[in-house]
């Protein structure tokens, strides 16, 4: 065997440990990776699920509240019933709405009237409130008012033989923001033109001094 191929042969051959042994620490990091991706993954997921489930029993002592109170059990119009709810919904500053609706899906009363007359028979929220579910959480949904997307959540309305008389139904969402006036931006060649005039001017002045001394 030639000398050449001996030598090249043995370099190979002192190289495949070292190959090895990267091929092994690249397989390594690549697990390692792959576990914090995984360890990232379940932590977003759990403060999701934390976020979650925070909101659902926020809407849930709302609409208990509502559904204890005398006023919406009353199940009439009456200003008492709105002036409730509007207290109520200034402690959840983050509800667009608070409402109570007849089995007809007509609006009794309403923490915030925003649109008179209002029914919600065909929604699906609404439905299966009706229908006795004890906690309803909507679909999101784009106001038919407001044009905004909410997220509803309903419970029924039950009398003293626990019917279901109606139900309750409070609206999260983010309130609308209030357009801000454009700044008015200065008008760069009016100021450029005005700066010029005045450097003009000030260089006539100094060359009527100049020629006055002289």
């Amino acid at each position: 065997m030639p000398l050449a191929i001996r030598a090249l042969f043995l370099v190979l051959l002192a190289l495949v440990p070292a190959a090895l042994v990267q091929a092994n620490l690249e397989n390594e990091a690549r697990e390692e990776r792959s576990r914090q991706i995984g360890a990232e993954a379940m932590r977003l997921t759990r403060l999701v699920a934390g976020q979650q489930m925070r909101i659902f029993e926020g809407a849930q002592h709302l609409l208990n509240a509502m559904a204890a109170h005398e006023a919406p059990r009353a199940g009439t119009p009456s200003a008492e019933c709105d002036a409730f709810l509007s207290r109520l919904l200034g402690g959840y500053t983050r509800y667009l709405a608070a409402n109570l609706f007849d089995r007809d899906g007509r609006r009794v009363c309403a923490g915030k009237l925003d649109r008179p007359g209002a029914n919600v028979a065909d929604r699906g929220y609404f439905q299966a409130a009706l229908a006795g579910a004890p906690f309803v959480v909507g679909e999101y949904t784009i106001g038919r008012v407001s044009g905004l997307p909410s997220l509803h959540f309903a419970a029924p309305l039950r009398d003293d033989t626990q019917a279901v008389v109606g139900v309750v139904e409070a609206r999260k969402g983010r309130r609308k923001q209030p357009r801000l006036e454009a700044v008015k931006q200065p008008n760069i060649a009016k100021s450029k033109n005005r700066f010029n005039k005045t450097t003009m001017a000030v260089k006539r002045r100094r060359a009527r001094t100049v020629t006055t001394r002289r």
